[in-house]
């Protein structure tokens, strides 16, 4: 299957509520990731498995030069203690509604 070959992506978090603390996904669950963005790092010859491994990559290692939000941003940078503590505390609640957004 090469649709995806054609161009860019969007890939967007099914949890997206859970991405309020990451600084690389927008409030909408967008990820936010230069090989998805066809002015920038996107090729047709990137594959699925390439932009799983970035997505993972993203997660762990968040990229300061292009925040998507600008308080998880801000936070991780002042003061990176109270920043883990509330992503782990939005892991554990999506953890514990079987991966479903918690609802507004």
């Amino acid at each position: 299957m090469n649709w995806y070959r054609f161009g860019s992506r969007r890939i967007t978090l099914a949890s997206h509520q859970s991405a309020n603390s990451c600084r690389n996904v927008y409030p909408s669950g967008t990820v936010c990731l230069s090989i998805l963005n066809e002015d920038e790092d996107w090729k047709p010859a990137i594959t699925i498995r390439q932009i799983l491994l970035g997505i993972q990559d993203l997660l762990d290692n968040p990229n300061a030069a292009s925040p998507a939000q600008e308080e998880p941003y801000r936070l991780f940078s002042t003061d990176k203690t109270e920043y883990l503590k509330r992503v782990k505390k939005q892991v554990a609640e999506v953890a514990v509604q079987g991966g479903q957004a918690p609802a507004k």
